[in-house]
This record gives C-alpha cells, structure tokens and sequence, in this order.
C-alpha cells in the first residue's frame, strides 16, 4: 500500500523535496549573506583598462578631491578683477550649498557695484591647507589686492565645512560648501 502511495504521487513527493530544499537554500543563503560585512568595490576604467582601487587609494582620491575643491575655490572666489568677476564668482557659487548659495549672491550683487566703480584686481595665494576632521578644511591664504598705483597684502585663515554630494559637471569634486568662515591677520 506504501509503494502504491509512492508511485502514485511520486511526481508530487517530488515536487515537495524540491520545494523544500529550495526554501532551505534560501534561508541559509539570506542568513549568511545579512551576517557578512559589506565591502565597496570600486572599478576605475581608462583607456589603459581597469583598476580596482582599495580603500586606501579611495581616501587618497577623496583627500585630492578635497585639495582640488579647496583650489578652485580660491582661484574664483577671491582672485578676480572688475572683468572677469562675474565669471569668477559664478564658479564659485556653484561649489556652494543651496542656503550658502542665497547669502554669497547677495554679497557678490554688492561686490559687483562696489569693484565696477574702481580699477582693481585682486589674487590669492594659498600659503597652507590642512584637513581637519570631518570634512573641515583650514587654509592660509595670502590676498593681494592691486588698485592704481598700490598694492597691500592681506593674511586671512578660512575655515571651511564641506557636506558630501554627488558628482556633477560644474562641480565635480564630490563635497560642496556650506560655511565659510575668515580670520583676517593683516
């Protein structure tokens, strides 16, 4: 009566095994895949190929990335001239934060009638960047300021807080700006 049972639903029985040894492949597969630690991966591609890069080479990009923002920075927000100040500010403003963004507009608007009226150039010079934690950056910076016949020199230190972001073309260092703070040191 068994065998009978059993050839009858053999394709059922089957069936059912099957089920079942799916179910527990599942289950252990979900368990050990949740109690693994994740690691990124990251792939760079060039013409040269492919490159895994590690950690290590991530942190350094990232520390360049940081470098690399702090220099555009100022080269557009603080050397200029009365030509070429719309399009340095505007370089500027797009590594900022939408609310950073609002109120440095406001001071380049005011900026901008204040230089027109006068023969100036300005450049800066960075004398020091360190890297603080978090993603603070303090830089010494050197400005020189040209106005007819003179010049002076200015000392500042910046502070600046950067908030990671995604990548996009006008600003492709991955962090924005969200403060700005300058102790001048003449």
């Amino acid at each position: 009566m068994i065998n009978l049972f059993i050839k009858s639903n053999l394709k059922n029985i089957l069936n059912l095994v099957l089920i079942l040894t799916l179910f527990f492949w599942a289950s252990v597969s979900s368990v050990k895949l949740l109690k693994a630690s994740t690691k990124v991966l990251v792939i760079k591609v060039h013409k040269n190929g492919t490159e895994v890069l590690n950690e290590d080479v991530v942190d350094k990009r990232s520390r360049q990335d940081l470098i690399n923002l702090t220099n555009k920075f100022i080269l557009t927000y603080y050397s200029y001239n009365q030509t070429s100040f719309d399009e340095q500010k505007r370089s500027a403003l797009e590594l900022f934060s939408e609310d950073l963004f609002a109120v440095e507009l406001k001071k380049a608007i005011n900026e901008k009638v204040e230089i027109s009226k006068r023969n100036f150039s300005q450049e800066a010079i960075i004398k020091k960047i360190d890297i603080l934690a978090g993603n603070t950056i303090e830089i010494d910076l050197q400005k020189t300021v040209f106005e007819k016949a003179q010049n002076y020199s200015v000392s500042s230190t910046l502070i600046l807080n950067l908030n990671p972001i995604e990548r996009f073309i006008e600003n492709p260092y991955g962090y924005e700006i969200t403060n700005i703070i300058e102790k001048k040191r003449y």
